[in-house]
């Protein structure tokens, strides 16, 4: 079972980038017009499922930290469609999960899929759209200072 979920999440975050590699195109910032055309609705939400399952508190925290990563990555790229059961899931694994370093990024990245406008501008959306793996810690690190700047104005 955790074995079909986590293929799912897999070909999820496959689908997510083929089709930047079949368009020829870059991540464009939240606010860029029409840009959900070139993804059947089918795959979108093909992939949001698989995120929502990448967030599981039962799989380990380096699988359900990239699930909340890619999540919210994809939140930014598309900003229009239904995030609510991604972000249950979030608080959940904000609530549940053992890691307090995933908890913590869990609970931030839940804030600002809430309302990324209210925490971030057209630019800083752009650049949190150019972070990878391998720099995720500086993507949460950013997040996290703007949630704070936020709290304290």
């Amino acid at each position: 079972m955790k074995t079909r979920k986590i293929a799912i999440t897999f070909l999820s975050a496959m689908l997510f980038v083929s089709g930047f590699i079949a368009q020829g195109q870059a991540a464009q910032p939240a606010r860029a017009k029409a840009k959900e055309a070139y993804l059947p609705k089918k795959t979108l939400q093909l992939a949001l499922r698989g995120y929502e399952d990448a967030l599981r508190v039962d799989l380990s925290s380096t699988i359900a930290t990239s699930g909340v990563f890619q999540a919210m990555r994809f939140k930014l790229a598309y900003p229009n469609l239904n995030y609510s059961k991604i972000i249950s899931a979030l608080i959940r694994v904000s609530l549940q999960a053992e890691a307090p370093e995933l908890r913590h990024n869990a609970q931030v990245t839940a804030c600002v899929m809430a309302n990324p406008e209210a925490y971030l501008s057209a630019e800083e959306i752009a650049q949190l759209s150019n972070f990878t793996e391998e720099t995720r810690e500086d993507f949460f690190a950013l997040l996290n200072a703007k949630v704070l700047k936020t709290a304290t104005k």
